[in-house]
């Protein structure tokens, strides 16, 4: 699905993204307004876009 090769380190990867979607998606179900899950999931795919690689290695800024 992401396109990677099989390596140990793109199955590690794979599991702290699987973790962290989990954790994310609990602490959205959480959140006690609308704003407060904004910006959690703001903030997860943020953080998120910081461990996938890119085609030079190194993750763009996000806004």
């Amino acid at each position: 699905m992401l396109g990677l090769a099989d390596t140990r380190e793109s199955h590690v990867l794979v599991v702290l993204l699987t973790t962290m979607m989990g954790e994310a998606g609990r602490e959205v179900a959480a959140c006690e307004t609308g704003e407060d899950a904004r910006v959690t999931i703001d903030e997860v795919i943020r953080l998120a876009r910081r461990l996938l690689p890119t085609p030079d290695g190194v993750a763009k800024p996000t806004p």
